[in-house]
């Protein structure tokens, strides 16, 4: 027959081994979260990253060459305006003139 105090060691035992296991799961649960050791994950967020990084660079780069193009148009445009007053202008003097 056992005696009261190891079947109150016993219950102690089994209470500390229950309350082990339930610090183990909670740990268990949030330990991806605390920790970066998840390589494949990092991984993932990584290449993720670099493609948003190359799709960004790619925009970019193709609204520069827009702009250029746009820029190259209007340079283009201001230089016939500039042609087009000057004869304008010569057609006036012209017209003064007779």
């Amino acid at each position: 027959m056992q005696t009261i105090p190891s079947i109150l060691l016993g219950i102690l035992f089994l209470h500390i081994e229950e309350k082990r296991n339930r610090k183990r799961h909670r740990y268990s649960e949030k330990e991806p979260n605390l920790t970066f050791l998840n390589i494949h994950q990092l991984e993932r967020q990584g290449a993720d990253i670099m493609s948003k990084v190359n799709e960004f660079e790619e925009v970019t780069q193709s609204r520069r060459e827009r702009d250029k193009s746009k820029d190259n148009a209007i340079a283009m445009r201001s230089d016939q305006l500039l042609t087009i007053t000057e004869r304008l202008k010569e057609m006036e003097r012209k017209q003064q003139i007779k």
